[in-house]
């Protein structure tokens, strides 16, 4: 008489936890989430291959997914004698590759001047020394 209840508690157990399981994953698909973690990776990797040529460094990195759809945004920091011409072809490339590499993307970049000056720094700009 004590297997009854002890069968059902654990039925009922297992009940919740499929429930939890189903809610939590049509829930994500409900609402924004942040991208996991493999695929925030791949974004920043593609935006670090752009290092050393015409980019300098990216800051503000927010993504999303909504359904299937992945939404990215970031502000891109370029080297301030950048022209608007250049700069629009190396945020057009940059969303290319991104969205190569994972699909159902849209990606929005805001371009910000170089401000600092960095010795570090591999792209040739006149903010540095020539030293």
């Amino acid at each position: 008489s004590i297997i009854d209840p002890i069968l059902a508690l654990l039925v009922a157990l297992f009940i919740l936890k499929v429930a939890y399981d189903v809610l939590r994953k049509s829930f994500g698909g409900l609402v924004d989430m942040k991208l996991p973690d493999t695929e925030e990776s791949t974004v920043r990797a593609a935006i670090t291959e752009h290092f050393g040529g015409d980019v300098v460094d990216y800051h503000a990195l927010r993504t999303r997914k909504a359904g299937s759809q992945r939404y990215i945004d970031l502000h891109l920091v370029l080297p301030n004698s950048t022209s608007l011409d250049e700069a629009h072809r190396v945020c057009d490339h940059l969303e290319q590759d991104i969205e190569s590499k994972l699909g159902n993307t849209s990606v929005v970049i805001h371009v910000e001047p170089c401000t600092t000056e960095c010795r570090q720094c591999a792209v040739s700009c006149t903010m540095r020394d020539p030293d």
